[in-house]
């Protein structure tokens, strides 16, 4: 993966590049942060095993899986996706968008789009012929995004999480590079 710059529909400009053990903290809490909103990510507590974490991102440099992160000028994790292959031989062509997390000063300026796309650059360069996500049907933004990136329905899972006290769906997407 090369490193490439993008520049955000505010003018600030990031980079996009492979995640590094160094960048773990701060990925870490970009997840917590997300985590703690309770509306996009379904767990809501993270516990953290930094030796198995470390062996992630090691792990992630190749065709098992990517995890990539958006880096501000500053220097600062802004972003990240982590994408993961499956192990079983009979869905080895298939990859899961696991977790896209943002800091939510860089949401709605394109980031979300360019770590997807990332995703998906990842995925035909690794053999991947299909990439799957899951998303709460109450995230309509997450929603959009997908759907204007080609993504399709792969199904939904009625009523299968409970979010401040109402139920939504899991809407099952996928992407064939």
């Amino acid at each position: 993966m090369i490193p490439r710059e993008v520049l955000l529909s505010d003018g600030s400009l990031v980079t996009i590049r492979g995640a590094m053990v160094s960048d773990l903290e701060q990925i870490i809490r970009i997840f917590k942060l997300i985590a703690h909103e309770k509306t996009h990510f379904v767990v809501e507590r993270v516990e953290v095993h930094m030796d198995e974490e470390k062996r992630n991102i090691r792990r992630s440099r190749g065709r098992n899986g990517l995890i990539a992160v958006a880096v501000n000028q500053k220097g600062h994790v802004v972003g990240f996706v982590n994408v993961i292959r499956s192990r079983r031989a009979k869905s080895r062509h298939v990859a899961d968008i696991d977790s896209i997390g943002i800091l939510p000063r860089y949401r709605g300026m394109g980031l979300g789009r360019e770590l997807t796309r990332e995703a998906i650059h990842w995925a035909h360069r690794s053999g991947i012929k299909k990439l799957s996500l899951g998303v709460f049907s109450s995230n309509i933004a997450a929603l959009k995004l997908y759907r204007s990136m080609r993504f399709v329905l792969d199904g939904v899972i009625r009523r299968q999480y409970r979010i401040r006290n109402r139920y939504v769906d899991n809407i099952n997407l996928a992407f064939w590079p």
